[in-house]
């Protein structure tokens, strides 16, 4: 299983921001992602999706790719 949340660093531990279903001794490996990074594809996804509200992805993703053949 794979899964993005947030977390805070207090006092040298991670603390997730949010209930994990995980065991207690469970290993999970962590990626450090600033918030700044987060919020950036955060806002470019909100902006996609506005644009093609309504809009067949496929056929937009098809034709944007004609476009550079």
């Amino acid at each position: 299983m794979s899964k993005v949340i947030e977390a805070v660093y207090e006092n040298g531990v991670l603390k997730p921001m949010e209930k994990l279903n995980l065991k207690d001794g469970q290993r999970v490996r962590v990626m450090i992602v600033e918030k700044d990074f987060i919020q950036i594809a955060r806002e470019i996804r909100m902006r996609l999706r506005e644009k093609l509200r309504g809009k067949d992805l496929l056929k937009e993703l098809i034709h944007e790719r004609e476009r550079f053949d």
